[in-house]
């Protein structure tokens, strides 16, 4: 097992993998190819009121189309990052907490398939939450979603109000670069016209 003792540690290993291996997970797995990911620390970012367990570690804006219905869709994910001393109840309400004002909400924690604690995983499964785990997050082929995350129904002016209030300026301007190269009208949408 892994050596991490702190959270923050976590943190670049999670991020490699949601961008490097994300789009071929079980839940993204059914918007195909046309999928684009942009991944932020929002640990320490200070975001709006939303009271307690309103604070993610890390989120994922993940925009996708259909073949049949082409216009670009947001979703966006929310993980609660622990270390595998600090996997407990709590957690997993601290992640159902951010359901506020995600779509999906996951716990992330190294441990093995076979040492995942089957309270934890039964109860994620009751409320919603998704479980991912890594036996070995340093090494992105350990990571596993264990129990695939519910949709919640997050208002799109919600989900750009996060992007927007946690999400570093950089990650922002590429975002809005991204969109601007799909022909997104950027002054309509900055004046809500869209």
């Amino acid at each position: 097992m892994t050596s991490i003792r702190r959270e923050i540690e976590l943190y670049p290993y999670l991020k490699a993998w949601l961008l490097q291996d994300f789009k071929n997970s079980e839940p993204l797995r059914a918007y195909g190819r046309s999928v684009e990911i942009f991944v932020e620390d929002v640990s320490t970012a200070a975001g709006g009121p939303g009271g307690l367990w309103s604070q993610p570690d890390v989120a994922a804006v993940v925009y996708h189309r259909g073949r049949y219905v082409p216009a670009w869709h947001a979703e966006l994910f929310s993980f609660e990052v622990k270390t595998s001393a600090g996997m407990n109840r709590s957690a997993v309400f601290e992640a159902f907490g951010h359901t506020r004002f995600v779509n999906y909400s996951f716990v992330f924690w190294p441990t093995r398939a076979s040492d995942a604690n089957p309270d934890l995983l039964n109860l994620c499964e009751e409320i919603g939450v998704g479980v991912l785990i890594a036996s070995d997050p340093m090494d992105l082929q350990t990571y596993q979603i264990m129990k695939s995350p519910r949709r919640f129904p997050s208002a799109p002016q919600d989900v750009d109000r996060f992007i927007m209030e946690r999400f570093s300026d950089e990650r922002k301007a590429a975002i809005e670069a991204w969109l601007d190269g799909r022909g997104w009208p950027k002054k309509a949408a900055s004046e809500g016209q869209l």
